[in-house]
């Protein structure tokens, strides 16, 4: 697997993703021989993937990671498609610091979609304001799916 900043080696890597919904990611970590882990807060869908995935090197559990990512570290790649952007700025800063004390050496985190500040929802959708950073939306397209996170830099 390559990133920006080299190559990890999959086989025997330890991966935790943050948020894993359906799985998409699962058939490509355990196919690279990585050793899998997920903290997924829907109860159905982890029954789901532990039915689809019994692999001895997947590991799926319903929790809250802005409280606990269940199992210990060290991780060498965590991993995030989008679910930390629906939280609170303090949840998500609580997350940032626990993602910092699980790395393995030269661990690496791969997170995608928070939302910039020039996101044109925030000047065209009505929403309600968490905090300084955080909306929830009364009306467009992310009107009814949760809190959203818009920054430039708060980490």
């Amino acid at each position: 697997m390559v990133t920006s900043r080299g190559i990890l080696s999959p086989v025997g890597m330890r991966v935790l993703e943050l948020g894993c919904g359906p799985g998409a990611n699962i058939p490509f970590f355990l196919s690279q021989g990585a050793d899998y882990y997920a903290a997924e807060g829907s109860e159905t869908i982890v029954v789901e993937l532990q039915k689809k995935f019994p692999d001895k090197n997947c590991h799926v559990a319903c929790a809250d990671f802005t409280k606990d990512f269940v199992w210990e570290g060290p991780f060498d790649l965590i991993v995030d498609r989008g679910a930390l952007t629906h939280n609170n700025t303090a949840d998500l800063q609580k997350v940032v610091e626990m993602i910092r004390g699980s790395f393995a050496s030269n661990g690496r985190f791969m997170g995608m979609d928070w939302f910039s500040t020039r996101h044109d929802a925030l000047a065209r959708d009505r929403s309600n304001t968490v905090d300084a950073h955080t909306r929830v939306f009364r009306e467009g397209y992310f009107d009814g799916l949760g809190n959203y996170i818009f920054q430039m830099w708060i980490i």
